[in-house]
């Protein structure tokens, strides 16, 4: 009867110390997929800041770039508000000064109409030259 109870206390010690075992590894394991997840999660969360990051350099580089389009664009329509203010100019300094031949004032044939006209395109072109060579060209 002894034997049958030091087999028996055996059995029950073996079946213990494979029960702290399996504990032993399953707290083991456990522990290492702990250590896997926190990894994955600090991994996933570098990454989801450098997504922000990005998108936070790409919102930059947009807004960079729409401001430096709208200065483009208003410094084109500067340009052309001065340039279309400059031709006016130069249109009203030409009529200003322009005095067309007595000839002009009641054209008495269509040759003579004709004559007048090109004189006076003429004298514009010649005043547009003059006046742009003087340095008030845009």
């Amino acid at each position: 009867m002894k034997l049958l109870l030091q087999i028996a206390l055996g059995l029950i010690l073996a079946a213990a110390v494979i029960g702290l075992f399996r504990l032993a590894m399953a707290t083991a394991v456990l522990k290492g997929t702990e250590n896997e997840v926190a990894e994955m999660t600090a991994r996933m969360q570098a990454r989801a800041e450098e997504q922000q990051r990005i998108q936070k350099v790409k919102a930059e580089r947009q807004r960079d770039e729409e401001q430096r389009r709208q200065r483009q664009v208003a410094l084109q329509e500067q340009q052309e508000r001065a340039r279309e203010r400059y031709l006016r100019e130069r249109r009203a300094a030409f009529d200003a000064q322009y005095v067309a031949p007595e000839i002009c004032d009641v054209p008495a044939t269509t040759e003579a109409l004709v004559e007048c006209a090109n004189h006076k395109m003429r004298a514009r072109e010649q005043f547009f030259a003059e006046y742009d060579s003087a340095g008030r060209v845009l």
